[in-house]
């Protein structure tokens, strides 16, 4: 609750102050003194004992005939108040507060030693309520002073007139207005003060700066120390020039791309921004952009500035886009015209219209992106030769159109060669070269081409995710091949064997490269070749296995069809200017003199 108490014969409240003397009574931390101020409450929590001990203590040390005021401003705990504490409450002539509950607010306004019930107060119907309450202090003091509202911003001061009455005759009265500066800061300079013979003046410009106080305030201050009687204030004008007026207006124009978004997704804004008054703005005006996330936290966007002369009534367009990656969730987007305490703030009449805010949603990405793996354009299986050189082609595929796949820390590659118990990672470098997407095709690539000296069996392993963080499995790629140096090529064999209308041709290759050279020849029983089939028409070729494309269909070099019957072959190989060395298996038996044999039956 706040208590605030009057002195009964200034009406000035009690304040919290430093001073140490004199001392009226404990408040929490605070003193509590005497001095002539305007209205300040003194807050109090009852949430426990202590600190309602000390609202039943500083209600207690209050000096019979002062005015005390008491309101609660939340929730409070007015069930747990004891005896003590509502004895103190009802020294100042409240009534024993019976339909006051925990949930609904109240107010009081009494006097302390006044009879219980002769209060005035309220109390709120439900915790909904919004109450008010209004009071008098009637006070006999000898002196006084009127206060203005705040007067302004000004861009130039014209003219100051008042007028008062005394409220007898003769009178004894003194009177005098005071005239104090406001800078923007809110820093208060009295400037000067007119005698009550000095009611109209004309040239109030030469007395307050508008560039350096765009605000002012008056201050009426008198004084009766026969009657006690105060002056009447008839009225007191200002006479100044305005400054501008802007404010964000959506129906002259507004535009949202979509208040629900996929991460990444770019967020578009167009707002219309108007001059609402009949004087120009003679500079450019700031515009500031900002997104609260969903966890309440503040982003800055670029401010911009519009409009160099913004002329009375008239508008623009201001629009605004950025990318939402990294704002999942519900997020609210700021706009707000000439914010204030910037370099480039302009005064302005109100600032409360300068305001627009924007809630959108932003929807992440859950589905994990497609990763492909293949060495040399193939996709070999555990125990595969592949080539002491390959290309090893990583690609990555995600369905997001927005948030590309364009950072290497996304992936991780860790080779094991023979020689080693466990993977390594590999480091980024020239043998590994990436290709980050292109949007709207959301997919990336790398090429990573070793050199592997050492034969044996080796293990390559490929973890990635996307932008999102969903990783492309449950478990990381691995796959185990097999590397030999040395160029070598095992028999080939003719698949289907017998055929009717095609056969093709099954072999293995090691090393590095691929032969130059390589011919197929088909030979009779008699070793007359009628037909010879080079690389170009058997198509790719890789070190590992290999099934040719080329599938044979049983003719000869002229096109005619072979008889039925068995025929004879042989490959014919040249790499770097030399013959392949002959890679023994254990289905050699089946050959002899590197000739195999084709049985063609229709």
């Amino acid at each position: 609750m706040s208590i605030a108490v009057f002195n009964p014969a200034s009406g000035n409240p009690w304040i919290t102050s430093s001073q140490t003397a004199p001392v009226i009574g404990p408040l929490g931390n605070y003193i509590c003194v005497p001095e002539p101020q305007l209205l300040y409450s003194h807050d109090f929590a009852d949430f426990d004992t202590t600190w309602r001990g000390r609202i039943r203590d500083f209600l207690n040390i209050v000096p019979a005939g002062h005015h005390v005021l008491i309101y609660s401003q939340y929730l409070h705990n007015k069930s747990q108040y004891d005896a003590n504490l509502m004895s103190a409450i009802q020294s100042i002539g409240a009534s024993p507060l019976t339909s006051v509950l925990d949930t609904t607010a109240f107010i009081i306004f009494g006097t302390k030693g006044a009879t219980p019930g002769t209060a005035h107060e309220t109390v709120g119907a439900n915790v909904l309520s919004v109450i008010t309450q209004q009071d008098t202090i009637v006070s006999n003091w000898n002196s006084g002073y009127i206060q203005s509202e705040i007067i302004g911003p000004a861009i130039n001061w014209g003219s100051f007139h008042w007028r008062q009455n005394p409220f007898e005759l003769p009178d004894n009265d003194s009177v005098y207005v005071r005239l104090t500066g406001i800078t923007v800061s809110g820093t208060e300079v009295v400037l000067d003060s007119f005698p009550e013979d000095s009611t109209d003046v004309l040239n109030l410009a030469s007395y307050v700066n508008a560039s350096q106080y765009p605000y002012l305030k008056l201050t009426a201050f008198m004084k009766d120390d026969t009657s006690r009687t105060p002056v009447q204030m008839q009225r007191w004008q200002v006479l100044y020039t305005p400054v501008p007026e802007a404010a964000v207006n959506p129906p002259l124009g507004y535009a949202l791309y979509n208040d629900t978004l996929q991460e990444g997704e770019t967020l578009k804004l167009s707002m219309a921004v108007q001059n609402i008054s009949d004087y120009p703005f003679t500079d450019s005006l700031l515009i500031s952009y900002w997104i609260v996330d969903e966890n309440r936290v503040r982003h800055d966007l670029p401010s911009k500035l519009r409009a160099p002369v913004f002329q009375p009534w008239t508008w623009f367009l201001d629009t605004m886009s950025t990318n939402t990656t990294g704002y999942p969730g519900w997020n609210e987007l700021w706009m707000e015209v000439n914010p204030v305490a910037q370099p480039n703030s302009q005064l302005e009449q109100f600032h409360f219209n300068n305001i627009a805010v924007q809630r959108f949603y932003v929807g992440t990405d859950k589905i994990n992106p497609l990763l492909d793996v293949t060495f040399d354009g193939i996709h070999i299986m555990n125990g595969d030769i592949v080539s002491a050189k390959p290309g090893v082609l990583i690609q990555l595929k995600d369905e997001n159109q927005f948030l590309a796949l364009n950072d290497t820390s996304d992936f991780r590659l860790f080779l094991r060669a023979p020689s080693q118990t466990v993977p390594q990672l590999l480091p980024w470098g020239p043998d590994i070269q990436f290709t980050p997407a292109v949007l709207p095709n959301n997919s990336c690539k790398i090429l990573y081409t070793p050199s592997l000296t050492a034969d044996g069996i080796y293990e390559l392993t490929v973890q990635a995710k996307d932008r999102s963080d969903n990783q492309s499995g449950t478990v990381d790629y691995k796959v185990q091949f097999e590397v030999i140096n040395k160029p070598s090529i095992t028999n080939i064999f003719n698949y289907p064997n017998p055929f009717s209308t095609s056969t093709r041709f099954v072999f293995t290759l090691t090393g590095s490269d691929v032969p130059e050279v390589f011919s197929i020849q088909i030979l009779t029983i008699t070793g007359k070749v009628v037909r010879e089939i080079d690389r170009a028409e058997l198509g790719t070729m890789h070190v590992g296995k290999n099934i040719t494309e080329f599938a044979w269909d049983g003719r000869d070099e002229f096109g005619d069809l072979l008889a039925n019957g068995i025929y004879l072959y042989r490959v014919v190989t040249r790499l770097n200017g030399a013959s392949i060395d002959h890679r023994e298996t254990s289905a050699d038996h089946t050959f002899k003199a590197q000739m195999g044999k084709m049985y063609i039956i229709r």
